[in-house]
């Protein structure tokens, strides 16, 4: 997307699609996997809003226009799984983990409504095995709102999988 408006809005628009994707899910099948080296549905929820919250840390950094790079060595010393682990992402109930998702796409947009060149503020990533990656914010807000997308049609598979 290269609109601003349009990743504004489809970055707003994120949490209530979640939401409608949940509510054809009946609570015994929250909890469905395709398989058992795969997140259930409960733990594809839980990873989409905290990779969700870690991002807005970018977006809050490359505001203040300094440049630099956006830390996250830390997150790569262990694999996502793992992460899921340490965070319960299989047990935790879902319900706070939505308003939180809901809460953070709402207040970054209210940050970001009055930001009139949004790709002048960027920030380096260094992913592991590469070298630094440059992103703006809009990079940033592109890549969730796909993320999301990729992990709704893995919610989706994984409905139709078990379907009788």
């Amino acid at each position: 997307m290269e609109n601003w408006n349009e990743i504004l809005e489809a970055y707003a628009l994120g949490p209530e699609i979640l939401s409608r994707i949940l509510v054809d899910i009946p609570d015994e099948s929250i909890d469905l996997a395709l398989n058992k080296e795969n997140w259930s549905i409960r733990g594809i929820i839980h990873h989409i809003v905290e990779g969700d919250d870690l991002f807005i840390s970018f977006i809050k950094q490359a505001l203040g226009g300094l440049g630099g790079e956006f830390h996250m060595a830390w997150y790569f010393e262990q694999s996502q799984v793992e992460w899921g682990k340490c965070w319960g992402f299989e047990t935790r109930e879902i319900e706070t983990a939505l308003d939180l998702f809901k809460a953070n796409r709402a207040h970054t947009c209210s940050i970001l409504a009055d930001i009139e060149k949004p790709w002048e503020y960027k920030l380096t990533i260094s992913w592991p095995d590469h070298e630094p990656i440059e992103y703006n914010i809009p990079d940033i807000m592109d890549i969730q709102i796909r993320h999301l997308e990729e992990h709704l049609d893995e919610i989706r598979e994984i409905i139709k999988f078990h379907q009788p």
